[in-house]
This record gives structure tokens, sequence and C-alpha cells, in this order.
């Protein structure tokens, strides 16, 4: 553990209750020199592939055996003297997330007129971490119906900050708003 550096990232296979079991995902056929080390990577890695081409491809490689114990796979980093879990997981190609900011802005700006999902959005931006730009963000989504009609092209510029966000408070922000609003949102509309 001690040749881990402070917030980097791993995926890994997740055999049990904190027993992870990272592998070289470099060799394998869907690496394209993504940086494995860093979130923002491992994403690009694995929104590319499913759960079970990746899972096949460990297996064909003789990266894990057959009667290795498998889970999930998950991201893990080191927190004091041993791994933690990312709570919001990986996320495969066939996971319902968006993690394009302009969609996500165009939500925000679509629903400028509906305080319900406004206040959802904002109660999603509350994390562990207190970060001046996602407490920015939160004011400007409680707000967003003053500003745009005090300036609705300022306003849209003002959304853009978003993707100034650190990449990990981001992405959190990006999948609790795709599983817990739009995709249920969609889904209602199309059922």
């Amino acid at each position: 553990m001690t040749n881990i550096e402070p917030n980097k990232y791993l995926l890994a296979i997740k055999r049990g209750n904190n027993d992870y079991l990272p592998l070289e995902w470099n060799l394998t056929s869907f690496y394209n020199n993504e940086n494995l080390n860093t979130l923002e990577g491992i994403d690009e890695f694995t929104k590319k592939v499913t759960k079970e081409e990746l899972l096949l491809e460990t297996i064909k490689l003789n990266m894990i055996s057959l009667d290795e114990r498998f889970i999930d796979f998950t991201i893990i980093y080191p927190s004091k003297d041993r791994f933690n879990e990312l709570k919001e997981g990986c996320i495969f190609k066939n996971d319902n997330t968006i993690l394009d900011e302009n969609t996500i802005i165009s939500y925000i700006i679509a629903n400028k007129n509906n305080k319900s999902v406004l206040n959802k959005i904002t109660n999603l931006c509350t994390g562990k971490t207190s970060d001046s730009k996602v407490e920015e963000f939160k004011y400007l989504i409680k707000n967003l119906k003053l500003f745009i009609d005090a300036n609705p092209e300022e306003t849209i510029k003002a959304l853009q900050r978003f993707k100034t966000i650190n990449y990990a408070n981001r992405r959190s922000i990006q999948i609790k708003l795709s599983k817990r609003v739009i995709i249920p949102e969609l889904n209602k509309e199309y059922s």
C-alpha cells in the first residue's frame, strides 16, 4: 500500500468486502492508452465496453481464473491505511449514465421553470467535500429563474462553469442526476 499515491484510482475486481483485485487492464484489447490511475482515464476505458466483455477478456487472457470469486467491477482509491471503494462505481457502455456536460446543462435549461427538478439537482450537488465551484453552481441553480429573467445569455454562460468543477465531483453529480432525475423522468415520458 505504501507505493499507492493519494488520489490515485484503480479499476479492480471486487471479490468480497474489502477484497479487491486490481489487474493490468492495459493488457486487454480494449486499452487505448488511457491513464488508468485517474478517474477520468478509467471512465474512458470502461465506457466503451460492457461488464461482460471486460470479464470475458480477463478470462481469455488468463488474468483471472474461472474459479476466481467475482462480485463486480469497482474503482478503489487509497485512504489512510486501506483502500476505499468509489461509491458511484464504474460506468460501462450499457449503463444509463450521462457524462456529457452539455447534455446536463441543456437539461437544466430545459427545466428552468420546474422548481421540483431544480431542487432535486441542487440536493444532488451536496457531497462530503466542500468545493467552491460546486457551491457556486448550486447557487446558480437555486436562483436560475431569477438569473434567466435578468440575463438569459449570461446565465447560460454561467452554467458552463459546471465544466470547471473537478472531475470527481462533476462525475458524482452527473451520475446521481442521470440515475435519480433524468433517466426516471425519461422513463415516465415513454411509459
